[in-house]
């Protein structure tokens, strides 16, 4: 068979999947739109820059949330104007409402606020973390432009194509991509990709690049304004300004050493999940300051709305911590009183119930699909409790653990429990028994509740180790600087002189030290996490060419492409624009396949003798097959893909030696 790839247009082909921008500058365009519509509205709402800030992602993603539903729903296209008009317009709304609610503003909690000293500290702990991250990604992903070869990477470039080419973004929609044949109603969380898609349309960017590089913006910075703004809250209320901020920029700058979040993450192409993780707290913490100062409860409820809409893991997240709060602290130390306290989080709590409850009838449908996941690791309970109170999940076996940073995390909970912060402990002890559990399930009434609580994650100790690591990071942030400080004042007493800014400069100095020391010492397993799936195995430079030759044919952009839900060849609509049967790798079938989907991937090589295939052939509107090797690691060749060689039906019209196009010369061609 003569290989046709030579005859292929250069344009087609690099035109793809290749990016108009660099790693860096498109890293840091999807920072400002991710941060910085959320920012304005912030600020428009009377948070300080700071906050406004910190929270800036996660009321960006609300506002995409609150838009996309409706729009969806009306038939009003996703795309950059309409951003633009959804943002000038809950903009609006919050400056209404800034006038509105200010007879119940507290300027007296207003002027407790941060202040420039310490706003700035922490702001250098957010920056080092961040360029932490930055620098694991920049150099474990020098083929970042590449296509990915992990499980959920092409259902999330796919996704962000889909809202390119039908401007339909809203979740409820996601059948109509998912379920080629039957468009049966699914739920899936798209805001993510939603704002992805508008990068795509500012910067030219393909969509497999803009899915790239808008999850390398939210790895890199939500993680370090996590780990300060948690920081910050558990202290601020315990100590003096500046010893909270240098608690907090320390966090920061060691979130960068925890290989959960966001580096397992990224790793397993779970970005939604990722995202709504690093917009949890700054959520959790947006929730609780809504009880002192009213007049953000507005906000908090657009917050609350982004972080559901991203993914309801990271939902599950803020409403677990601020229960355990309100359980262990704010119920014995209410801020206005217990009833007006409680008053003010149903407040938040039921508006945002109402605007997310198409999303949550959606999740509803699929809750047995959930429930039925299951990670069991088939090493018992001890085993299952010392990678819980480790870090060490599945995703780790390879690398040792980090006993440096468990160690620090164990100071950092004795230093929680002298100044009686224990609602953090009282999470990290559920969370721990969910993960045995989700391990090496367990009966009995606990094992029912830790069953109910660990669906909630997919029953999945990978996620819920993330969680973990959330407050791990601001355990150690915690210790470090406790110790940094207490070896510097060990050291003042003894040399007895000195200016205190010298001596401050010294800790300083030391947290520093230590956090890029540790950050570089877990360098080579980061930068192997993020770059490990972009290794041009599923797709490479022939399944490239294949479907670029492809996208010249005849009728190949109006038929469906028939292919197998293992190999790479989902990703020829996010990379060349063809619709494929399939657009994740699902197997054996996905959700909602359909009849002739299911027939065609069975039965396609029967064509010959079976005219059920002939019929599905007709009915799914296909021409065209595509094959490729190799497959995802554990699964096979559909049956009905694999002998479409000896099959009269079907006439192979191209073969690169790795991927092949064949086309239909069956009944009724």
């Amino acid at each position: 068979m003569p290989v046709a790839a030579h005859a292929v247009p250069g344009p087609v082909h690099l035109g793809s999947h290749t990016s108009p921008v660099s790693l860096g500058f498109g890293v840091l365009i999807a920072l400002f739109l991710l941060v910085l519509p959320g920012a304005i509205v912030a600020r428009v709402g009377r948070l300080t820059w700071p906050t406004a800030v910190a929270v800036g992602p996660a009321l960006t993603y609300g506002v995409v949330a609150l838009s996309i539903v409706p729009f969806g729903a009306l038939g009003v296209p996703w795309n950059a104007w309409t951003a633009l008009f959804a943002l000038a317009v809950v903009t609006g709304i919050a400056l209404g409402l800034r006038v509105a609610l200010r007879r119940v503003r507290d300027v007296g909690a207003e002027a407790r606020a941060a202040t420039r000293g310490p706003a700035l500290v922490v702001a250098a702990g957010v920056l080092l973390g961040g360029l932490l991250i930055g620098l694991a990604a920049l150099r474990g992903m020098p083929n970042w432009q590449s296509i990915p070869s992990n499980w959920d990477s092409v259902w999330h470039a796919n996704t962000i194509r889909f809202i390119l080419d039908t401007g339909q973004a809203s979740p409820t929609h996601m059948g109509e991509l998912r379920n080629v044949e039957t468009h049966e109603a699914l739920y899936y969380p798209s805001t993510f990709h939603a704002l992805a898609a508008i990068f795509s349309q500012l910067t030219g960017a393909a969509p497999a690049t803009a899915y790239t590089l808008n999850s390398l913006a939210a790895a890199i910075w939500l993680f370090p304004v996590s780990a300060a703004t948690l920081t910050w809250r558990l202290l601020r209320s315990r100590t003096d300004e500046w010893r909270t901020a240098g608690a907090a920029a320390t966090a920061a700058a060691l979130s960068a050493s925890f290989t959960a979040i966001p580096y397992v993450e990224f790793d397993t192409a779970s970005m939604p999940n990722l995202a709504a993780y690093g917009v949890a707290v700054p959520t959790m913490v947006l929730v609780v300051s809504a009880l002192r100062h009213r007049d953000r409860i507005p906000l908090a409820v657009l917050a609350l709305l982004g972080v559901f809409s991203v993914h309801i893991t990271g939902g599950v997240v803020v409403v677990l911590f601020v229960t355990a709060w309100w359980l262990v602290d704010a119920l014995w130390h209410p801020v206005r009183g217990r009833l007006a306290d409680l008053v003010d989080l149903l407040l938040i709590a039921i508006p945002t119930v109402a605007l997310l409850l198409p999303q949550f009838l959606g999740v509803w449908q699929q809750a047995e699909i959930i429930a039925g996941h299951a990670f069991v690791t088939h090493e018992g309970k001890k085993r299952g409790l010392i990678d819980a109170v480790v870090q060490h999940t599945r995703h780790l076996n390879d690398f040792p653990v980090q006993w440096v940073l468990i160690i620090l995390a164990a100071i950092g909970a004795v230093v929680l429990l002298v100044r009686r912060i224990w609602w953090p402990l009282a999470v990290w002890l559920l969370l721990v028994v969910s993960i045995v559990h989700s391990s090496a399930p367990f009966g009995g009434p606990i094992g029912a509740v830790a069953g109910k609580f660990s669906n909630l994650f997919y029953s999945d100790p990978r996620r819920l180790s993330a969680v973990v690591s959330m407050l791990l990071t601001a355990a150690v942030g915690i210790a470090v600087f406790t110790l940094a400080s207490a070896a510097v004042a060990g050291g003042r007493r003894l040399v007895g002189m000195g200016s205190p800014r010298a001596w401050h400069a010294t800790t300083a100095a030391i947290v520093v030290a230590v956090s890029v020391g540790i950050g570089l010492a877990y360098l080579p397993r980061d930068q192997f996490l993020f770059g490990e799936k972009y290794d041009r195995v599923l797709v490479d430079a022939k399944d490239l060419e294949a479907w670029a030759y492809l996208a010249t044919l005849p009728g190949a952009h109006d038929t469906l492409i028939g292919d197998a839900n293992t190999d790479g060849t989902s990703w020829m609509y996010a990379v060349a624009d063809l619709h494929p049967l399939w657009t994740h790798y699902d197997f054996p079938v996905q959700q909602g396949p359909g009849y002739h989907r299911f027939i065609f991937w069975a039965y396609a090589d029967d064509a010959d003798t079976d005219p059920r295939v002939a019929e599905a052939v007709k009915a799914l509107n296909i021409r065209y097959v595509v094959t490729s090797t190799p497959v995802v690691r554990g699964f096979v060749m559909p049956d009905g893909l694999v002998s479409l060689d000896r099959s009269r039906s079907w006439k192979k019209i191209y073969d690169n030696g790795e991927a092949r196009i064949y086309e239909w010369r069956g009944e009724g061609t």
